[in-house]
């Protein structure tokens, strides 16, 4: 890294993987010429775009110990599939795994999908989508009952028969949803939830279509980030256990308005509602 300037690392999908790695061993490069009194750079930054979960609990907490978290920003499209698939175990999606691979790859020059919403194979993408958010959503409940302090056996009982994926969220996210609209969360309890609270079905109708969208929306990045960023339309979510519980509800109407674009002032954000006076806490080991 030249001296002066800053190194930007991005990727999307898998290569957003190589980007995050890259990111952290030049941040440990950094951090031992500080220590030997080298000439000090300027800290890197990652920038990445769908990308799947990289590590655990404890990675997200190391990062945050070492104040590293700032350095990650991640883009997240409303129904994106990609950032969620680690959260299911590989064994409930081993058999469509290969399928959907093929789906999630480019298969022309321009980087573009070679399919359009009415071609993609509804039984796969239906099954898949509907596997890895029953995941998801098992995760997210387990999370939210450790962290609001549950004492119920049944807890304890059912990580003994249930499997449950260890991957976590880190760093920052901006949500897209769709419309140009940009959501910021920085705390990665709060991710977690929105990861699954978002992406939840209205009604069994739109599992078809949104299950597409999941396959979709993992190509579209550009596309959507090119109106949003000529939008400029920002929402930071800081204050989490001052959120709004409805359009109606609180001052802030950019935020209510920024929830309801994701589709939580439902019956689903009820839940996170429920749940938002404890995602202030960092995860523990």
């Amino acid at each position: 890294m030249a001296e002066g300037k800053q190194v930007v690392f991005a990727g999307h999908s898998s290569g957003a993987v190589l980007a995050i790695l890259a990111t952290f061993w030049a941040l440990e490069e950094n951090l031992n010429s500080i220590k030997t009194h080298q000439i000090q750079h300027k800290s890197p930054m990652c920038v990445t775009f769908g990308s799947p979960l990289i590590g655990n609990h404890i990675f997200s907490h190391a990062s945050n110990r070492e104040n590293w978290s700032r350095y990650f920003i991640h883009f997240v499209m409303r129904y994106d599939i990609v950032p969620r698939i680690f959260l299911a175990p590989f064994s409930s999606i081993e058999k469509l795994f290969s399928s959907v691979l093929q789906l999630l790859t480019p298969k022309n020059n321009n980087s573009e999908p070679s399919f359009t919403q009415d071609s993609i194979e509804d039984g796969v993408t239906c099954e898949f989508y509907s596997t890895v958010m029953r995941n998801v959503a098992t995760v997210t409940s387990h999370v939210a009952c450790n962290l609001m302090g549950s004492t119920n056996l049944l807890l304890e009982t059912m990580t003994n028969f249930v499997e449950l994926s260890p991957y976590r969220p880190f760093g920052t996210y901006i949500f897209c949803d769709g419309n140009g609209q940009l959501i910021v969360v920085k705390n990665s309890d709060a991710v977690l939830q929105l990861m699954f609270h978002i992406a939840q079905l209205r009604d069994l109708k739109q599992l078809s279509e949104v299950a597409n969208k999941s396959i979709l929306q993992h190509l579209a990045y550009e596309a959507e980030l090119e109106e949003s960023l000529g939008m400029q339309n920002v929402v930071y979510l800081n204050k989490l256990d001052s959120l709004p519980l409805s359009a109606k509800d609180g001052p802030d109407t950019d935020i209510a308005a920024a929830l309801d674009s994701l589709g939580l002032v439902s019956n689903s954000f009820f839940a996170f509602s429920i749940y938002r006076k404890h995602i202030k806490l960092e995860p523990r080991f």
